[in-house]
């Protein structure tokens, strides 16, 4: 990325965690094209980047329970704030591609 070009949008970032393993510090960043999962363990940083391209559904089964099926067959569960609100927006991303 030059100078000149704009840095990302953050549509919605906030803090979550996994049942395991165990994050601390741990932050969600939703941009246009990616969900950018952040955080530290007891072995060192923790990053992961999920493309939405590759996400094929979302839905919170319960409060705060936020469920992402991926295209390797994997299904990431994140406790997250508001997470009907984080739902709607990758689901309308993802109609929008």
């Amino acid at each position: 990325m030059s100078d000149a070009d704009p840095p990302d949008k953050t549509l919605l970032s906030g803090s979550f965690s996994f049942a395991r393993p165990t994050l601390f510090c741990a932050r969600a960043h939703l941009y246009d094209d990616r969900l950018e999962l952040t955080g530290w363990r007891l072995t060192g940083r923790y990053r992961r980047c999920i493309l939405l391209r590759r996400i094929l559904q979302a839905d919170v089964p319960s409060a705060n329970c936020l469920l992402l099926w991926t295209a390797d067959g994997r299904v990431l569960r994140l406790q997250i704030d508001d997470a009907r609100r984080w739902q709607q927006v990758i689901t309308r991303r993802l109609n929008e591609a």
